[in-house]
């Protein structure tokens, strides 16, 4: 049946590929298994555990993972077959650090289980959790380990494409009686998943903008109150032939005295502070050096706006 429903995926019209597995990255659950692998762990009470997928041919190329070394699963990957692994580049650079993996073996941790071969490397897997990285990750052919449940993963060319009520009618014209559910695209799956990470930057976001309109207000008033207590001078200077863009230089200068001295403490205190940050960034670097360029400019900025009115 589960073939018959990827091959009615397959034939829509826009969809590139399609293929089953026991979960997707980013939806529900796991799947991790202590995996013992043949000369790299000692101890079986010390068995490192792998996020493992069961997996249909062709589900790392629906999900666009580039084959870096070996072959992909087959077809032919079946329960007569020797048994077989893909794994991902986290993986192989952990467990084999400047090895090929591929004719290597692992194998599960029960009393009697069969060596499982390495046949091939694929591009590292993000799983459900951006911020704490990528973790290792295999591939294990569906047939090869008994029944479990299924999602279909498809990708469409067509960005237009209402993939999902396509799929439920592929399924409907194969047996109307099973119902299709959970369907959403890749992305919505991985926004999710950054939901609380999001929430937290715009509230950080938020306090930081409070802040600079705090401060922007604190140097408008020192500045404002400067100039009216100098009303008078100013004015003495100006009867007796000083010139007035001299003067309005004077007063930004003295609002620039003020920012100054704080945008670069808080540049100094900012270098410290990526750590802390560095679980609310996804592509890029905490020491990101165009954000560390660009946000003391805007402070400094946006005290100079803070004294233009007093000048």
């Amino acid at each position: 049946f589960m073939e018959e429903v990827v091959e009615g995926v397959e034939a829509i019209p826009g969809v590139t590929s399609a293929s089953l597995a026991n979960r997707v990255p980013f939806g529900d659950g796991a799947n991790l298994m202590a995996t013992f692998i043949d000369g790299v762990t000692q101890d079986p009470n010390d068995l490192p555990v792998i996020e493992r997928y069961l997996v249909r041919p062709g589900f790392t190329e629906t999900l666009g993972l580039t084959l870096l070394e070996g072959r992909p699963l087959r077809a032919t990957d079946d329960a007569e077959a020797p048994l077989v692994v893909v794994v991902d580049e986290t993986m192989a650079r952990r467990y084999w650090p400047d090895q090929n993996p591929v004719g290597r073996r692992i194998r599960w941790p029960w009393r009697g289980a069969p060596w499982v071969q390495v046949v091939g490397v694929v591009s590292g897997l993000a799983d459900d959790d951006l911020a704490s990285g990528r973790e290792p990750t295999m591939f294990v052919p569906m047939a090869q380990a008994g029944p479990w449940d299924v999602t279909v993963v498809a990708r469409s060319s067509n960005p237009d494409l209402a993939l999902g009520a396509a799929v439920r009618q592929a399924v409907r014209a194969i047996d109307p009686s099973v119902p299709v559910s959970s369907v959403a695209e890749m992305e919505t799956l991985i926004a999710g998943s950054l939901a609380r990470a999001r929430w937290t930057t715009v509230l950080l976001g938020l306090f930081a903008l409070t802040t600079l309109l705090l401060g922007c207000v604190g140097v408008y008033g020192v500045v404002a109150y400067s100039v009216r207590e100098r009303v008078k001078e100013i004015g003495v200077r100006v009867a007796l032939g000083a010139d007035p863009g001299r003067i309005r230089a004077g007063v930004l200068r003295d609002g620039l005295r003020l920012a100054l001295p704080g945008t670069l403490i808080g540049l100094a205190l900012a270098v410290p502070a990526t750590r802390v940050l560095e679980g609310l960034l996804f592509g890029v670097g905490s020491l990101d050096p165009v954000t560390f360029l660009v946000v003391p400019l805007a402070l400094l900025g946006a005290g100079m706006l803070a004294v233009y009115v007093p000048a």
